[in-house]
Parts: structure tokens; sequence; C-alpha cells
């Protein structure tokens, strides 16, 4: 569920970067970027229930931490990546 909402949402988003189809067709911004949203964001606040779930008591801090430091990294370094290209 978390992987096909993520790409479902993808296909709205591309259409809203590109300023919506160039063949006259009326569409509605915040429509497509309501859509957009509601299927994108429905993966993160579930990781954290999955990855304890998943994971064994034992190493289960360790995977949190790992994910953390990932997801720091990606929110650090994502607009400055995304901004050089």
């Amino acid at each position: 569920l978390m992987g096909l909402s993520t790409l479902l949402g993808v296909g709205p988003m591309l259409l809203l970067l590109s300023g919506g189809p160039s063949h006259g067709l009326n569409w509605s911004p915040w429509a497509v970027a309501v859509a957009s949203g509601a299927l994108a964001t429905a993966t993160g606040p579930n990781v954290r229930a999955v990855l304890q779930n998943v994971c064994l008591p034992e190493i289960r801090g360790t995977a949190f931490a790992l994910f953390t430091l990932t997801d720091d990294i990606g929110k650090g370094l994502g607009p400055g990546v995304t901004n050089s290209a």
C-alpha cells in the first residue's frame, strides 16, 4: 500500500511541475496538488510503524538509528542536490 500510493503520487506531481497539459485540457492545479499530496504522504507516517513491527527487539534501536540518520541526511542534502541540478 505504501509503495503503490507513493508511485501513484508521482504522476500528479509531474503534471503539476510541468505546468499542466499543453493540449488545452481544463485542469485545476489545486486538485492535482491535493491528489499528489494525499497519495505521496501516506508513506511517511507508516514507515516507523512498519519498521517497529518488522525488526526484532534486539536490533530495533539500530534500525531506528539508521532510519533517522538517512532521513536527516536526505532532509539536509536534498534541497542542495535539487537546486544544483
